[in-house]
């Protein structure tokens, strides 16, 4: 658990119990790597809540926590396959 003083972030407690992650699936999923380096990869559809009973499928978050993005490239020798 963090908290932002002094124009910087400084640990004030215990965190949460750990929830079960949740994948987003990109909206240009799957696509070949010549699509994924033509443009920056945005994510800006992405819905993120810290509600934990949330049915919507939406990216769980708990307030006042850091958290680093995972992205997860899979090669595929049929892009249609993946769907």
């Amino acid at each position: 658990r963090y908290k932002y003083n002094n124009s910087e972030w400084v640990v004030t407690g215990k965190a949460e119990p750990h929830m079960p992650g949740r994948f987003y699936i990109h909206l240009d999923s799957p696509a070949s790597g010549n699509h994924w380096m033509k443009q920056t990869v945005s994510f800006h559809k992405m819905k993120l809540t810290n509600n934990n009973l949330d049915q919507n499928a939406h990216i769980i978050l708990n307030s006042m926590h850091k958290y680093q993005p995972r992205i997860h490239v899979v090669q595929a020798n049929d892009i249609f396959s993946m769907r």
